[in-house]
């Protein structure tokens, strides 16, 4: 795991890549009591393709924006309110080129 201190903010950047390609960062808080995930993914409003096993796979505008809005949809429950009874809550945001969840 790769380590980075950014002596300005007094904070150290914890970096690694799991063998699947996934970026892991985590960056430790002093005195924090909460703690906070999230996953983003470089797919954003701009973004209408991808590539996947070399075949081009053509998206219609805002499916990035609408796949943020359905992460959190269950078939037969509220996945917002499992998460309230855990005492967590559940956010995302599209940006341009990323979505994070």
């Amino acid at each position: 795991m790769n380590r980075e201190f950014y002596p300005r903010l007094d904070e150290v950047l914890f970096e690694t890549r799991l063998p699947n390609g996934l970026r892991v960062r985590i960056v430790p808080k002093k005195d924090y009591i909460s703690k906070l995930a999230f996953l983003a993914v470089d797919f954003g409003s701009i973004d209408t393709s991808f590539t996947l096993d070399g075949v081009q796979h053509r998206m219609p505008d805002g499916i990035a924006h609408y796949l943020e809005h359905k992460m959190f949809d269950l078939p037969d429950e509220d996945a917002n309110a499992r998460f309230a009874e855990l005492g967590a809550n559940v956010n995302a945001f599209t940006s341009y080129a990323m979505t994070a969840y």
